[in-house]
């Protein structure tokens, strides 16, 4: 496999047909993304765009959500579901604010060590806010990569050590922010759970789509 063509492909792709207007895509405040990304778990992006606004201007810092009440975080955000998700900022803001002195650690394993931050959750801040090259696992990212090689998928492959190997193998030296974001994009858009293979920018490198029919 042509690593470097599949990711200049997939870049071109991805420069018109990307969702950048995202605001926690034009950041590198720590705080804007850890919000974001517990707000996108399990819910479409376009329906956390209005409640992330309200979200960060009624609780603009890691200070101001570590004091916030439970029952106005679940007030703000209810029309997502997972109420869940109130005490869990709560938890993890307090868990900063006592354990990290209210400053996001720039390191991997330490960013895991706050309750409420799972491995997708680090490794967004990780290659969002300080720029650290890192790539990212999440379903879309698995069923791109298993689609790529081959590979079998089951529930349990995000924690399957082969996936983020192939992944890290993928991810460019320059440009990782935005070829982690194109993934998703590709993953969003194009090899959905039905996928549109005859227009996927990278098809001619899928084992996929060459074992059936493309």
């Amino acid at each position: 496999m042509d690593k470097k063509r599949l990711r200049a492909k997939l870049l071109k792709w991805h420069n018109s047909n990307n969702r950048n207007h995202y605001p926690w895509r034009n950041t590198d405040s720590p705080y804007q993304i850890l919000v974001a990304e517990i707000l996108l778990q399990r819910t479409k992006a376009d329906q956390v765009l209005p409640i992330y606004f309200t979200f960060i201007k009624e609780f603009p810092d890691i200070s101001s959500l570590a004091v916030a009440d439970e029952k106005r975080i679940a007030q703000i955000i209810y029309p997502l579901g997972l109420s869940w998700r109130a005490k869990n900022f709560n938890t993890t803001a307090n868990n900063i604010i006592n354990n990290f002195n209210g400053l996001f650690p720039k390191k991997r394993n330490d960013l895991l060590r706050i309750k409420g931050v799972g491995e997708y959750v680090a490794d967004s801040i990780l290659y969002n806010a300080f720029k650290i090259r890192t790539s990212i696992i999440d379903s879309n990212i698995i069923r791109i990569i298993g689609r790529l090689f081959g590979l079998k998928t089951t529930p349990e492959s995000r924690r399957n050590k082969i996936f983020r190997d192939y992944a890290n193998d993928l991810l460019p030296k320059n440009n990782y922010r935005i070829f982690n974001y194109a993934l998703l994009d590709l993953g969003a858009l194009i090899c959905v759970r039905k996928p549109k293979c005859d227009i996927c920018p990278i098809n001619s490198y899928c084992l996929f789509y060459n074992n059936h029919g493309g």
